[in-house]
């Protein structure tokens, strides 16, 4: 063992500004000038007082100490600075007799001596190692990196008593209190120096010197090209890769519920933790980590490609346009418009869908729909209302613009049309997407009592709202909302359903994100929002997905086994989509896999039931994701039932009931009917009609006073708070049952 290298007698020089950050006195304190003058007669005394000294030994890990990342015989030098037990104890004798002024500064002022030391150990560090060829790989202190007793033994190896007077107490504290142990992990690259303090694993988060530096992040998604980010101070994985544009699936908002963001760290140290029920044993020795739950300690190297079909970027299934009245699809291109073109937009929770008009006529040239990337932030408006409230507003409308931009530029490449071609645009959105899209306060959306900046329709310049100038003077408009969580998404789907002209009672059911409900006519009408929460857009299902390629949408079962089962597109399965999670339910009812409760056969209830082996592993459907199903159908089901019954209306006074969304295009009827979704009794009278609140924009392109009529729908119309009705909270309860098969 090389012998013990002991230095003795260094400079040390206090910080004033550093002693005074230590006391929490600053310049317009009242205090102050008495506090700078008291210190001038204090630092010096310290200075005499202090007895510096550093000692250091080349050595190996002992193994009381040894971990699995640093085993013993890893080759560590030990390092131990001090000022000596005047100077620590100097501090003592002002407070026994009771002034506490000169005790606090004094006690200040020996912590800055010792961090001057820093200085003097750096240079011996580096004039050591560089003789015996040495770099430095990390710099552990306890009880952040290294266990307390590490500094007993760092004590023994460099004989601190024995040079310094520097001993152990019974608690493993170094004696004198102004001392500072260090274990360095040598590296033979000596261009490796991490020997600096790293805030970033230090476990003190209080300490006003904290000063996590950032680290860089490569992150890597298939055969696309990798991306840099930066994690800044205590940011997560998930931080750090949605501020620089690297988005993948949070529904819960990164509070670590879900488990949807896992990503694989390929390179570099990380601290997770409130992860392990998410993670399997096989993906925990992948290095597979949940994004919103991970810390990096160093520069790392993350890869997205953990369960194929969960990656944000994955391409949408194109909704329905808007049957009920909206013109036709995929219309041929290039269509002649004396007037230009315009742009229908739906700005939706989960997906954005765009269609490319042809202004007044009834021609679509095409369509498209795209992610919202804003699911990164929460699959539902209220983790999004909160993630705006807590500094991130200006990132979610980057987001959603950068989006539309995405969308817009893929319907003029298809149309093969410019856009100084483009004369309007029409957006509807529910109240929080608009509000995020124009940057305005969502202070005041999540709280009682729910008001918007603005419920009216909103005209502003395309070029503005995008932030580009090939837009500027091009005006987009915004459908009006009936209330916070009743937007104009809803407006523009009764617009599309022609509401604003039916003499007959009918019901409007939007089942997406958000369900909401309307019922009425032209002369009043009645709606509400459900909070029936992501579940039929494959949210909060333990391997629910989005309408992407291979997202399993139809199924059924044969003796307790799946028998049939089809994809979006054919494609390998990938998980389960809206429409998927319906119909398996259904299967599972119908089996009697599941009884009336919603209870789980004991064969399942553990591991869940096998749907189909996919690309990403087994896709099962648990008990978790059944009382998901129940939460969210039972809120539909008790919406149209309490509407009913505060309209004073039942089954035979409605001429049609209209499901929109891009989920309710597809959804099977009778599988829907058969879990509660919807009444038996309305079943003749459903008709489908895919994304209404994009048909009704579109419409407003086809017809100049359609925004007018819709400003009509929104003055007959009237919310229903269902969260204090008594009759939606009795018929939620008696909703969330099966009825038996």
């Amino acid at each position: 063992m090389e012998q013990i290298i002991c230095r003795k007698g260094m400079a040390v020089k206090p910080d004033k500004a550093q002693v005074f950050s230590l006391i929490q006195c600053t310049p317009d304190s009242p205090v102050y000038e008495e506090m700078e003058e008291e210190y001038e007669q204090l630092a010096g005394q310290a200075v005499k007082m202090a007895k510096p000294v550093i000692l250091m030994r080349f050595s190996e890990m002992e193994k009381e100490i040894a971990s699995d990342r640093y085993p013993e015989g890893t080759p560590v030098l030990y390092a131990i600075t001090s000022v000596g037990q005047e100077l620590s104890k100097s501090s003592t004798g002002f407070f026994r007799a009771g002034d506490y002024v000169k005790g606090m500064l004094m006690d200040a002022i020996a912590d800055a001596c010792l961090f001057s030391l820093e200085d003097s150990l750096k240079d011996i560090l580096r004039e050591e190692c560089k003789k015996r060829n040495w770099g430095i790989s990390a710099c552990l202190e306890a009880p952040t990196d290294i266990p307390m007793e590490a500094q007993e033994v760092a004590c023994r190896v460099t004989k601190a008593q024995e040079y310094a007077g520097i001993g152990i107490t019974s608690g493993k504290m170094l004696d004198p209190v102004k001392s500072n142990c260090h274990l360095y992990i040598l590296s033979a690259d000596q261009t490796m120096w991490k020997a600096e303090h790293d805030c970033r694993r230090c476990g003190r988060k209080d300490c006003m010197f904290r000063n996590v530096r950032p680290v860089r992040l490569t992150v890597l998604s298939g055969e696309n090209e990798p991306v840099e980010a930066e994690c800044r101070g205590e940011e997560t994985l998930l931080d750090a890769m949605l501020r620089d544009g690297v988005f993948i699936q949070s529904p819960c908002g990164g509070t670590g519920r879900c488990g949807k963001c896992k990503v694989r760290v390929l390179k570099g140290e990380v601290k997770a933790s409130g992860e392990q029920a998410f993670l399997s044993e096989e993906e925990r020795n992948k290095g597979v980590h949940l994004a919103c739950q991970t810390f990096p300690l160093e520069d790392c190297v993350i890869s997205l490609d953990v369960k194929e079909g969960y990656d944000a970027v994955a391409e949408y299934d194109v909704l329905g346009e808007g049957e009920a009245r909206a013109g036709s699809s995929s219309a041929s291109q290039g269509a002649d418009a004396g007037d230009g073109y315009g742009i229908a937009i739906d700005i939706g929770t989960t997906t954005i869908a765009l269609q490319l008009m042809a202004r007044g006529k009834r021609e679509s040239l095409c369509s498209c729909t795209v992610q919202n990337h804003q699911s990164a932030y929460g699959s539902d408006v209220i983790s999004r209302i909160q993630a705006s409230n807590e500094g991130k507003r200006d990132e979610l409308r980057q987001v959603v613009v950068k989006d539309l931009r995405e969308g817009i530029q893929t319907l003029l490449t298809q149309g093969k049309v410019t856009k100084e071609q483009i004369k309007e645009m029409v957006i509807a959105a529910n109240t929080t997407m608009v509000h995020l899209l124009m940057g305005y306060s969502c202070e005041t959306l999540g709280v009682a009592p729910f008001t918007a900046v603005t419920l009216d329709v909103i005209q502003a310049d395309a070029g503005e709202v995008l932030e580009d100038r090939g837009f500027r003077g091009c005006p987009v408009r915004i459908f009006p909302g009936i209330s916070v969580y009743v937007g104009g998404d809803i407006v523009s789907g009764l617009l599309c359903c022609g509401f604003e002209n039916r003499v007959k009672l009918s019901l409007f059911i939007d089942l997406g994100t958000n369900g909401e409900v309307a019922i009425g006519n032209k002369d009043r009408i009645l709606a509400a929002s459900t909070a029936a929460g992501p579940a039929f857009e494959g949210g909060n299902i333990s391997c629910g997905i989005g309408s992407v390629p291979g997202a399993i949408c139809h199924v059924t079962l044969k003796d307790k086994k799946t028998d049939e089962l089809r994809t979006i597109r054919e494609e390998a399965p990938c998980g389960i989509c809206g429409t998927g999670v319906i119909e398996i339910t259904a299967e599972l009812l119908r089996e009697e896999l599941i009884d009336e409760t919603g209870l789980l056969d004991d064969d399942y209830f553990d591991s869940g039931f096998l749907v189909a082996e996919g690309t990403g592993g087994p896709i099962a459907f648990t008990q978790k994701d059944i009382r998901e199903v129940q939460l969210a159908k039972a809120a539909i089901h008790a919406g149209v039932q309490t509407l009913m019954e505060e309209y004073q209306a039942g089954p035979e006074d409605l001429e049609h009931v209209f499901v929109a969304g891009g989920f309710g295009y597809r959804m099977d009827l009778e599988k829907a009917i058969l879990i509660g979704l919807l009444p038996k009794a309305l079943k003749d009278k459903v008709k489908a009609v895919g994304n209404s609140s994009l048909g009704g924009a579109a419409l407003c392109l086809m017809e100049q006073d359609g925004l007018e009529r819709a400003e009509n729908i929104r003055r007959v119309s009237q919310e229903v708070s269902l969260s204090v009705n008594h009759t939606f909270q009795e018929a939620y309860v008696d909703s969330m049952m099966f009825e038996e098969s």
